[in-house]
């Protein structure tokens, strides 16, 4: 039983966790919560598109906004980081 919560919770869980910034067009840049300014973080460009799937304190693309804490499930096509699933913690 073990084994199989832990295989489930290893393909539910996101790809990447974070703030949006630079919201621009069809795609935005995903920051880290907390920034440390002695290290350099990793700032992913995360692409979307109308059949990109939005679940939580918002249901629509277009109401995505700079600033909200978002979880995203992405698949990586051509080098791009396509968002399937954004999962909106707060406003």
């Amino acid at each position: 039983m073990i084994v199989i919560m832990l295989i489930v919770f290893f393909f539910y869980r996101a790809d990447y966790h974070g703030v949006i910034r630079g919201l621009e067009g069809n795609q935005f840049t995903l920051y880290p919560l907390k920034v440390n300014p002695e290290y350099e973080h990793y700032t992913p460009v995360i692409f979307f598109s109308k059949d990109t799937y939005v679940i939580g304190e918002t249901n629509s693309i277009t109401d995505l906004k700079h600033g909200q804490e978002v979880e995203l499930w992405v698949e990586e096509i051509d080098e791009k980081k396509i968002a399937k699933k954004i999962k909106v913690i707060n406003e």
